[in-house]
């Protein structure tokens, strides 16, 4: 069953159609993948017209294309909201308020607003169809022309969920990586001031 549903996923048209890989395949690839490891990609197993095929290669590929690309989403979407943090923060710090308490308080309520923005509402629409919405025609289908889901879809879950999850990985785990990437570069100037010798008290 799931060397069949491999050949008409891939080679009768099924990706091309946008339709979803069948369970049978996917669950027997993953069984798969446990058992025998990295080899699974390579067995060849028979269809019903006893044709033998690799059932998993592909779809190893896509998991890890897949993988990947979310990753570097991830990883753009963190970059987008440190850049996003540092404007805001000099943004605040040039109204000139009166106290130190109010330019905080505004300086945290505009960079929560601008990374909920950019990392939730906006990645949720950009993955968002309204055609059901607006047949296609209205102003949201124009600015977010892209999404294909309607509802929140086991698809849904699957492919805008975890993506939210890992950006939520990467973002909580930032500060440790802000931390050393501004520790090494404090190290690195004082390095550089000394003549990159060992003399601490020479500059």
């Amino acid at each position: 069953m799931a060397a069949d549903e491999w050949f008409a996923y891939y080679k009768k048209g099924g990706k091309e159609n946008d339709r979803n890989i069948a369970s049978s395949l996917s669950c027997f690839c993953t069984d798969l993948y446990e058992d025998e490891g990295s080899d699974a990609q390579e067995m060849l197993f028979a269809t019903s017209d006893k044709k033998m095929v690799a059932t998993c290669s592909e779809i190893f590929d896509d998991k890890a294309s897949v993988a990947l690309i979310a990753t570097g989403v991830s990883m753009l979407i963190v970059a987008v909201n440190f850049i996003l943090k540092v404007m805001l923060i000099e943004m605040v710090s040039g109204l000139r308020l009166k106290t130190m308490t109010k330019e905080t308080d505004i300086t945290m309520v505009a960079i929560f607003v601008g990374q909920f923005v950019n990392t939730a509402i906006l990645l949720v629409l950009n993955n968002a169809s309204f055609r059901d919405f607006d047949e296609g025609v209205g102003p949201l289908s124009f600015v977010f022309f892209v999404g294909t889901e309607t509802d929140f879809s086991v698809n849904w879950y699957r492919q805008v969920g975890a993506l939210i999850i890992s950006t939520l990985i990467v973002q909580a785990l930032w500060p440790l990586i802000e931390i050393g990437m501004f520790g090494a570069m404090w190290w690195g100037k004082q390095y550089l001031d000394r003549g990159m010798g060992s003399d601490s008290y020479k500059t």
